[in-house]
């Protein structure tokens, strides 16, 4: 889906496919990346590299990158995909299947939310069939047991990159994938109310009152640890209170409650205007930590409420990507967190092209 008949004047399709294609045949300068950025710059430029999306995969002791998870996800989705491909695929889900299970059998359940996109990656797979009925609920089953609701602290880490709110995200998107599953693995993950409860009851206590006696940049901290409040360091896809506000807004929509839906309202209006009054400042231009995600976390918060507001902010963020993109001295890396690859995907997203981005929650 493409949100262009309603573009600002200054952001036209154009654009972006000018922009576009000026980032993706500089091929010369794609050096100097992790191996799960080389993969994921491989499958863009249909040539996959098999052996980088080797090297890539995570150790016992090591998580996987975005990136290395984004391109085996955007080249299974792709119509000529041969079949040697595909037996690629499945060797890489059936690898990153036994890794996230050997991971959640054996670390703390409070350190093991940097599995969250392993586990997106998966459930978005059962709907494609790369992993079977019976895995995917074993797998749903040891999650449920190292993280059950009558003993949960959101409060350890609220970051929607590695986090809690990233953990629900994922686990509501399970639910909607998982509707027409066999019951085994539906009932799995259709009780999620008890860790909604506790989740939105823990913002609501931690809610940093917005009165304007300080100047905070977040309001809500990205953890607490008894009794020391962390706070965001800047908002952005990984961290700070979009991520809070998306998934308010989904738990609203799904359980139609007014309240909930009326409180993000007011924290979406408050993060809306302290952008307009130039006390919301983001100088990064990347998709995890900078600009080019927070467009995207209002485009996706605008297909949730069809609030204009939100659209035009999503405009104002992707204009400032563009504008700084091509600034004549401005430096970009090749990475998919911070530079070039995640600028790639997120303009691809906004032209409605398959970029992987539904495995971020947008």
């Amino acid at each position: 889906m493409n949100h262009f008949d309603t573009a600002a004047p200054h952001t036209t399709p154009q654009q972006l496919e000018a922009t576009l294609a000026g980032l993706l045949t500089t091929r010369k300068e794609w050096t100097t990346m992790s191996a799960a950025d080389h993969w994921l710059a491989s499958v863009l430029m249909h040539q996959p590299n098999w052996n980088a999306a080797r090297q890539a995969m995570p150790t016992p002791t090591t998580l996987p990158e975005p990136s290395l998870l984004t391109g085996l996800l955007i080249l299974q989705r792709q119509a000529t995909l041969n079949e040697a491909g595909r037996q690629f695929i499945q060797q890489q889900v059936t690898y990153l299947y036994n890794w996230l299970m050997h991971r959640l059998a054996t670390t703390p359940a409070n350190v093991a939310s940097g599995c969250a996109l392993t586990f997106h990656y998966l459930s978005i797979c059962l709907r494609h069939k790369p992993v079977t009925d019976t895995a995917m609920a074993s797998l749903i089953g040891l999650l449920q047991h190292k993280h059950p609701a009558t003993n949960w602290n959101p409060g350890l880490d609220l970051t929607t990159e590695v986090g809690t709110t990233g953990w629900l995200l994922t686990l509501l998107k399970t639910r909607s994938y998982c509707a027409n599953q066999p019951l085994r693995i539906h009932t799995g993950v259709s009780n999620l109310d008890p860790y909604l409860d506790v989740y939105i009851r823990f913002l609501h206590t931690h809610q940093i009152p917005a009165d304007g006696a300080f100047e905070f940049t977040s309001l809500f901290p990205v953890s607490v640890q008894e009794k020391e409040w962390n706070l965001a360091d800047e908002q952005s896809w990984s961290q700070g209170d979009l991520g809070h506000l998306l998934l308010l807004h989904e738990v609203a929509s799904l359980q139609q409650q007014d309240q909930l839906t009326e409180w993000a309202n007011r924290i979406g209006g408050y993060l809306l205007l302290q952008r307009q009054l130039g006390k919301l400042i983001q100088k990064r231009v990347g998709l995890l930590n900078g600009m080019a995600g927070l467009s995207l976390l209002y485009r996706r918060l605008f297909t949730l409420t069809q609030q204009q507001a939100y659209l035009d902010e999503g405009h104002y963020w992707l204009g400032e990507v563009l504008r700084t993109v091509n600034e004549p001295d401005f430096e970009l890396d090749n990475s998919f967190r911070a530079g070039k690859l995640g600028i790639v995907c997120t303009l691809k997203h906004w032209l409605g092209q398959e970029a992987g981005l539904d495995l971020l929650h947008l």
